[in-house]
């Protein structure tokens, strides 16, 4: 009889931490059709960054390319929380596997525009990502932080 795999479901976290070395942003609006509806308008906006990995120590001096959009029904279900009709499972997905070190989320539209704002200011250096171990060079990400400061006592 074969032998069972004994396989742990026991989910660890970790955060990672990232220097802004550079960004960019790009933003379209336009008249016509929406990717999923008819719409008669569409918007799209997007923040790319290179940042150096600070933490876990494993990844750390390598960099990382984080896309983040802009999404607008994230901003209406922070409004109206009861008008979601699904659970997200994560604000974005970190991929650490070979040449490729990626990251890709979403934000608030929102927010989205005060963290350009606040760039522009430079009053954010580092992002801070929460959220599961690496597993196969990739980890849903719960949680996104944009810091002015970093401790590095508190990492």
């Amino acid at each position: 009889m074969p032998r069972k795999r004994n396989i742990s479901h026991d989910l660890q976290y970790l955060e990672y931490l990232f220097e802004i070395e550079n960004w960019t942003t790009d933003y379209l609006f336009s008249i016509g059709k929406g990717y999923t509806e008819n719409l008669p308008y569409t918007e799209y906006l997007d923040m790319a960054i290179q940042a150096k990995m600070i933490s876990p120590e494993k990844y750390a001096n390598g960099y990382v390319r984080l896309t983040i959009l802009g999404n607008r029904d994230i901003d209406h279900i922070l409004d109206d929380p009861e008008s979601a009709h699904y659970e997200p499972q994560s604000v974005g997905t970190l991929t650490l596997r070979g040449d490729r070190r990626e990251y890709l989320g979403s934000l608030p539209s929102s927010a989205l525009r005060h963290i350009i704002s606040r760039l522009e200011g430079n009053r954010v250096r580092f992002i801070l990502l929460h959220g599961q171990k690496l597993r196969y060079g990739s980890a849903p990400i719960d949680s996104i932080a944009f810091k002015e400061n970093y401790d590095p006592e508190n990492y």
